[in-house]
């Protein structure tokens, strides 16, 4: 009986490993998928939009609230005859996007080629996400632009990484959360649970506050509701931690 949790350790280890290695051949094989004409077409539609249409609504197409329209997640942009038509010959007028009014005009791109408003339709349509050229031994780099993954690719990643954390919780749990001697703590235990404190408060101080402000959704509301947002993620998650401290502290478990 008392041999069953090294045996289980391995077992979750071994199992782990080969599903990480499932997960990111899965997710090569997704990007490798995004390679040759698409590709190239892909990287023409963002030389074109970096040179002709950032200016006004900015890298990635979030554009600029009340002034330029944001074209990334536009529904109206999946209408690629309306978009062609609108690179073409340009518009003016009134229009409304995610609840927030433009009036404004413009020009239109005559001058582009069929292949650059080709491109453009597709680096647009396609989310702002353009693969990077080719590295020197012929084979697609990672898609760059926005410096989001691939769906599939993220996916994989994500789950990776949620089951690595449950695996080493399920095998170091006993170490994380027993009783211990203040005045006799074995090292291991002492840096397990050290570094769950450091990367907690680094977590839900930093990375959460960060992506969320970054996020579509929360970009596009007014600053001060930004700021309220921010200091309220990071204050909740400050008094969290400090609550778990003391909590673990007085259990005698910290």
């Amino acid at each position: 009986m008392h041999r069953r949790g090294p045996r289980v350790g391995r077992l979750v280890a071994i199992s782990f490993s080969l599903l990480v290695l499932a997960l990111g051949a899965l997710g090569a094989a997704a990007q490798e998928s995004e390679t040759g004409d698409d590709a190239e077409l892909l990287r023409r539609g963002f030389d074109t939009y970096s040179a002709q249409c950032a200016g006004c609504h900015q890298a990635g197409g979030v554009g600029i609230e009340g002034t330029f329209p944001p074209l990334n997640g536009n529904p109206a942009l999946e209408d690629t005859a309306y978009l062609v038509d609108t690179i073409r010959n340009g518009r003016e007028g009134a229009l409304t996007v995610d609840g927030v009014e433009y009036d404004g005009v413009m020009p239109a791109f005559s001058t582009l080629s069929d292949e650059e408003i080709d491109g453009l339709v597709a680096y647009i349509q396609d989310g702002f996400v353009v693969p990077a050229a080719p590295s020197d031994n012929g084979t697609a780099a990672l898609p760059v632009a926005t410096g989001t993954l691939p769906e599939l690719s993220g996916m994989a990643m994500a789950a990776a990484f949620a089951l690595a954390g449950a695996a080493a919780l399920l095998v170091l749990s006993p170490r994380i959360v027993s009783v211990i001697d203040r005045l006799d703590v074995p090292w291991l235990d002492a840096w397990l649970r050290s570094a769950i404190i450091v990367v907690y408060f680094i977590v839900a101080t930093v990375v959460v506050p960060s992506l969320t402000l970054q996020s579509e959704t929360v970009s596009r509301l007014d600053r001060p509701i930004q700021d309220v947002i921010g200091v309220g993620l990071w204050t909740g998650g400050l008094a969290v931690g400090l609550l778990g401290l003391w909590y673990t502290h007085r259990e005698r478990r910290i």
